[in-house]
């Protein structure tokens, strides 16, 4: 079954609910939108067939088996790079190891956003016809909101998440499942529920991945959307699974950027007029795709952190030109895909972020190279890549003056600023300990001056990104507050750091990381950080 499938209802089915539900009519899409995005994903969402197990079972090729004991064990890590399979094969499908993860329980820590009441009595089906359950309509609920809220700082109704999932229900199955996948796995639940989500996600990421593969073996242009956004949800699954496996994140890096290749995607185009509707359209599409690419870069630039290879980052410090111009490209996209709706406050956050999120791309990058030179042994090359990482860094902290001015501001006119300003000088200073400790020292040993006065400059940003003590979920600020937390031995400050780190899996490594340090003189190696990380 192709992404560009539908299912064999009717427009108008009567399908066969539950001894506890009623039969209802599914309405039949009308061609006309509705007149703004939360009427629009409304539409889409509202009024799925609920507790379908039979129409859930009908999304994937084979019945649900048994649950074998076996799949339950824990797999052999793969520690090798020879041991990646080419495109075709395993290593973008689910491993055991996901299903092992169903029987852990997480803490539920999360605070409840307001979201649109997404269910309905009214029966309606997406474009591509897939009905969802209760638990999969709620799990989208909470990536249009708290997921969404991990991702980027914008507000989740016109961000880049919302994109995605509007893409994904109206032209891509393939996509939608994917999302659902990371949307199930990552829904906070009591322990009694979480087994049933993440084994409901996991057939989801088997049947995207599926249908994902028979996009890039198939022949003429695939959706590049929907694949870049697939690419991206593949990440955020792998890297939520327990037990993350190095070499399947360093493949899915190397398939992502030949796509980009492939197709070029990534080659700068000049000299397009945008006069007609066609061409606005075409222009729309890929400010979209240049704005996925800018995401696929920071999910490299994160993998690199744990170990990975950073395929795409290591393709554009080759071609910095490719890099300017796909940034540009990607500046408009939430403008030009939401359209006349797009409100003008949410244009000037766009021009107002210009600077930070420059700066945030420049350390992306540098984030991978201060990961390369992590794994450098002592010699000549890393005493040149040490000078030239030292350089880089200075020179980032003049070119964003402002952004540090902003950010430790009092100004309170454009929150929204501000708040991006802070947690961009926030990384910087965490970039800043990294790279300190990524030699042969250690996080947590004696503090030289230089490094204590990094350590309180990133306190200061951080509190000024959250001031009152509301939590910053996105993960570039995060990371960074794990960063301080691993460097310092201050108790007062470690208990701050601590309560504002909301990621799971660094949270749950802090609190080991934090065991070893205190059996160990207070102090930690950055390879010993890395795989406790990859414990988790």
């Amino acid at each position: 079954m192709s992404d560009s499938a539908t299912t064999s209802a009717k427009a108008n089915p009567k399908r066969k609910r539950s001894s506890t539900s009623r039969s209802k009519q599914a309405l039949q899409i009308s061609h006309e939108p509705p007149p703004d995005s939360e009427a629009l994903l409304n539409h889409y969402l509202s009024g799925f067939d609920h507790g379908l197990a039979a129409a859930s079972a009908s999304l994937f090729l084979a019945e649900e088996d048994s649950t074998d004991t076996s799949q339950c064990e824990v797999p052999n890590i793969e520690t090798e790079a020879d041991t990646l399979l080419n495109l075709a094969s395993d290593w973008i499908l689910p491993g055991p190891q996901c299903i092992n993860a169903y029987a852990r329980t997480y803490p539920v820590s999360f605070e409840q956003l307001p979201i649109a009441n997404i269910l309905s009595t009214q029966g309606a089906v997406s474009e591509n016809e897939m009905s969802l359950t209760v638990d999969e309509e709620l799990a989208l609920a909470h990536y249009r909101t708290a997921f969404s809220s991990t991702q980027t700082t914008r507000d989740p109704k016109w961000s880049t998440p919302a994109l995605l999932l509007l893409h994904g229900l109206e032209h891509s199955q393939m996509l939608l499942h994917l999302i659902l996948a990371v949307s199930l796995y990552d829904t906070p639940s009591d322990p009694v529920d979480v087994s049933r989500l993440r084994q409901n996600g996991h057939k989801h990421y088997e049947k995207g991945t599926e249908l994902l593969m028979l996009a890039l073996g198939g022949e003429g242009f695939p959706d590049h959307l929907a694949v870049l956004g697939s690419f991206y949800c593949i990440n955020m699954y792998m890297s939520r699974s327990h037990g993350i496996i190095i070499p399947k994140l360093d493949q899915l890096s190397v398939t992502a950027t030949e796509h980009l290749k492939k197709y070029n995607l990534i080659v700068p185009i000049y000299g397009q007029s945008h006069t007609n509707e066609k061409s606005m359209k075409e222009r729309a599409e890929r400010s979209l795709i240049a704005r996925m690419i800018m995401w696929l870069l920071k999910i490299d630039a994160q993998g690199s952190f744990l170990g990975c290879k950073p395929s795409l980052i290591n393709y554009f410090q080759a071609h910095p030109d490719h890099l300017s111009a796909v940034q540009a490209e990607s500046r408009l996209a939430l403008q030009l895909n939401w359209g006349t709706e797009y409100p003008i406050s949410q244009s000037i956050r766009d021009i107002e972020s210009c600077l930070p999120v420059d700066m945030m791309t420049d350390m992306l990058v540098l984030y991978s190279r201060i990961s390369e030179f992590s794994q450098l042994p002592s010699n000549i090359e890393s005493s040149e890549m040490l000078a030239s990482l030292q350089k880089e860094l200075a020179a980032l902290e003049i070119r964003y003056g402002a952004v540090f001015y902003y950010g430790s501001s009092d100004m309170t006119l454009q929150p929204a600023m501000k708040l991006n300003c802070s947690n961009s000088a926030t990384m910087y200073y965490a970039l800043q300990i990294y790279f300190a400790r990524s030699g042969s020292s250690s996080f947590g040993e004696e503090v030289t001056p230089d490094v204590k006065a990094i350590l309180s400059q990133l306190l200061l940003f951080a509190m000024h990104a959250c001031p009152a003590g509301p939590q910053q979920p996105v993960y570039e600020f995060q990371w960074s507050l794990f960063i301080a937390a691993v460097e310092t031995n201050d108790m007062i400050h470690q208990e701050w750091l601590q309560a504002r780190i909301t990621n799971h899996r660094l949270r749950e490594a802090f609190q080991r990381i934090s065991s070893f340090k205190r059996s160990n003189m207070g102090t930690i190696s950055l390879s010993k950080v890395r795989e406790i990380l990859l414990a988790v």
